[in-house]
């Protein structure tokens, strides 16, 4: 083998390494605000509300949510009802995606007794291929 037949592929894979650092950078940039709890009359559930900002050049998707306070699903709306999202929801590159009423959204279920205006729910959104990102979901 040349010797330039041995430096192409380490070459090459220099390269691909350089771009999956340049890629897991980027992908950081999610921004969560506004998150918020809106308990249900009825008790025992509450709706989780966020706006979340990809500011990088590529789509994210999130792919769940957990929290050692409570059970949480991610839903859509489906067919008259809301229905576990599955696959995930895409935070289109340079955009916004809103969970809200009426949308996409978190339900939060087994929730600690006695919760009040103010207090918080501490949150870990899920994002494929990235860590999660722990947010609190104050109750309104």
């Amino acid at each position: 083998m040349t010797p330039l037949r041995k430096v192409i592929p380490a070459a090459l894979f220099c390269l691909s390494l350089a771009a999956g650092v340049t890629a897991t950078a980027a992908r950081a940039d999610i921004q969560v605000s506004n998150p918020q709890l809106v308990l249900d009359p009825a008790g025992g559930s509450a709706a989780g509300y966020a706006t979340l900002r990809n500011s990088s050049r590529e789509p994210e998707r999130l792919v769940g949510a957990s929290s050692a306070q409570a059970s949480v699903q991610l839903l859509t709306p489906g067919k008259g009802t809301l229905v576990d999202v599955g696959s995930g929801l895409t935070v289109r590159a340079k955009s916004t995606l809103r969970l809200q009423p009426g949308g996409s959204q978190l339900r939060l279920t087994d929730l600690p007794p006695g919760l009040q205006p103010g207090q918080g729910i501490k949150v870990t959104l899920k994002f494929f291929g990235m860590p999660g990102k722990q947010v609190t979901f104050p109750v309104q």
